[in-house]
């Protein structure tokens, strides 16, 4: 061989050598690269498990049933009670009391009324999170005492908005 095909071989060679570091440099950024956004996906997906920990639907239906029996029980002792004002008025009670009477109510009707926007607005926060395809049925099982309201509300074209 001669001197000039020896440098053109040296010089291929060099080439060749000079790629293969390039490529070599290239492949280790991206495995780094992968390996960074694998470690993000696992945040992401431990995240999201925490997120979804808090809203434990058992424990939000627990806390909705016991406050719709807490105020059945103070619905039913205020009938209770307020047939034994009806009597004590019917038996000739001045007329104070039967103001007094009616102020309590209206104060016990706005009070149960307050309760309850809180517990359907609750409500309404659990519906959007459930698929709209499966809506239907888990208000019917969930909630049928107040089905009819909610399947009404389901149906406005802005409830998801």
């Amino acid at each position: 061989m001669d001197t000039t095909s020896l440098v053109v071989l040296g010089i291929y060679t060099a080439a060749y050598v000079v790629v293969f570091m390039i490529q070599r440099n290239h492949m280790q950024n991206q495995k780094e690269a992968f390996a960074t956004q694998m470690q993000n996906l696992k945040e992401t997906n431990a995240s999201i498990k925490n997120f979804m920990e808090i809203f434990d639907l058992d424990e939000i239906k627990k806390y909705v049933a016991i406050k719709e029996e807490s105020a059945q029980l103070k619905a039913q002792n205020m009938l209770e009670n307020d047939e034994k004002l009806k009597k004590m008025i019917e038996d000739g009670a001045n007329e104070n009391l039967k103001t007094a009477v009616n102020i309590v109510k209206q104060l016990y009707t706005k009070q149960m009324g307050d309760e309850h926007k809180e517990l359907v607005a609750i409500a309404i926060e659990v519906i959007r999170r459930v698929r709209k395809d499966q809506r239907e049925a888990y208000i019917k099982t969930t909630l049928p005492r107040n089905s009819r309201y909610l399947l009404k509300m389901i149906e406005d074209p802005d409830f998801d908005d």
